[in-house]
């Protein structure tokens, strides 16, 4: 399992995210028909650690989490329980045996999207993982 389908895995088994989008989570694009509210992943930059023998397999991914509401108070609330569900989050992340994970969010903001319309968040994660 890689870490895009083990976060994928954990948003979509959070109760408190799946209560508000069930399963309307998506890589990079949602679909233009899209029910809202739904969130859409994508990973932004993946710095790798390495070590004086070569790469170390320890990568920390930063995914961008945005999430699409028709209301400022149904994206905050869907902000909050995305934060909840990650933040701090250490174990096995993903079906089992699942991907070992230490996850923070590093920033969050909000926004408006005219062309939608619709109110929206993004949220970015650092997920580290050992990398297979």
């Amino acid at each position: 399992m890689n870490i895009e389908e083990a976060l994928y895995y954990h948003l979509s088994h959070t109760a408190g995210v799946t209560a508000l989008v069930s399963t309307r989570i998506y890589p990079l694009v949602a679909p233009q028909d899209a029910a809202r509210p739904y969130l859409v992943y994508q990973r932004i930059s993946t710095p790798r650690v390495r070590s004086h023998s070569g790469p170390s397999g320890l990568a920390h991914p930063r995914f961008q989490i945005t999430g699409v509401a028709a209301s400022y108070s149904a994206a905050r609330g869907l902000a909050n329980a995305v934060r909840a569900a990650l933040d701090g989050y250490s174990g096995a992340m993903g079906s089992a045996p699942g991907v070992q994970t230490a996850a923070f969010v590093d920033n969050e903001n909000d926004g408006y999207s005219d062309g939608i319309p619709a109110y929206i968040f993004r949220l970015d994660v650092i997920l580290w993982h050992q990398e297979t």
